[in-house]
C-alpha cells in the first residue's frame, strides 16, 4: 500500500494497482458493505477493509489523497487507526490552499429502522456522538 498527495477537491480516491489503476473514490454511493469491514466496490472491483485508514484521514484532517494497493484488502496493522495516523504523521501533512466544502445541516434528520437510529442535526461547531448495546450472551 502507498499514500499519495493528491491536489484540492480530488477526495479520497483507493488505486488498485494490479488492475490497470483502476480507482474508487471513498463516497458512499461506493459502499459495498459495512458489517465488520467496510467494504467498497465500483463496477464490481472491492476494496476491503477501509475503515481504519478512513478514520486515520478523517482525525487528520486530510480530505486529498490517493491510496495505492495491489490487492483488494488494506493491511489491518493492529486493528486501529494509529499505525496509519503514525506513518502519515511521520510522512508530514501539507495544507492546500484551496478553501474547504462543508456540508451545513439545516434541519435535523432522523432515520429509524427497528431498533437502529441515526440523526443528524444543526449545530455551530462538528460533533459526532453515539452509543451501541450488543446484545449480551
Amino acid at each position: 500500500m502507498r499514500i499519495l498527495p493528491a491536489p484540492s477537491g480530488t477526495g479520497i480516491v483507493f488505486r488498485r494497482t494490479d488492475l490497470d489503476d483502476f480507482e474508487i473514490e471513498a463516497v458512499s454511493r461506493n459502499v459495498a458493505r459495512v458489517s465488520y469491514a467496510t467494504s467498497l466496490m465500483k463496477k464490481g472491483v472491492l476494496i476491503s477493509t477501509t475503515e481504519h485508514l478512513l478514520s486515520a484521514f478523517i482525525g487528520l484532517g486530510i480530505d486529498n489523497a490517493i491510496v495505492e494497493l495491489d490487492t483488494l484488502e488494506l493491511p489491518i496493522l493492529d486493528g486501529s487507526a494509529l499505525p496509519f495516523v503514525q506513518i502519515i504523521q511521520k510522512a508530514g501533512i501539507r495544507k492546500q490552499r484551496r478553501p474547504r466544502k462543508y456540508l451545513k445541516i439545516r434541519r435535523e434528520m432522523e432515520l429509524r429502522e427497528g431498533n437502529k437510529f441515526i440523526g443528524v442535526y444543526p449545530a455551530k461547531s462538528y460533533a459526532v456522538s453515539y452509543s451501541i448495546n450488543f446484545p449480551i450472551r
